[in-house]
């Protein structure tokens, strides 16, 4: 961790985003992104206890039709 407070984490005004991890991105699949199919359990993990300790909010964020949106 960085000493420097510019880029220094804070956890107080955090949020969890997490970004293509829709199916058309999974292995074997037409947008496929290597490797997500593996970290799936792992994100899945993070945002359940990211949840569960009610910290801070989980974003996802969804493209359709070459527009994001934003879902809380």
């Amino acid at each position: 961790m960085s000493n420097d407070h510019y880029v220094a984490p804070d956890f107080g005004a955090s949020a969890l985003i997490t970004i293509d991890t829709q199916r058309d991105v999974l292995d074997g699949q037409p947008l496929e992104i290597r490797g997500t199919s593996a970290a799936l359990p792992a994100m899945q993990r993070l945002l359940d206890a990211f949840r569960r300790a009610q910290a801070r909010p989980s974003c996802l964020s969804i493209r359709a039709c070459g527009s994001i949106r934003i879902c809380f």
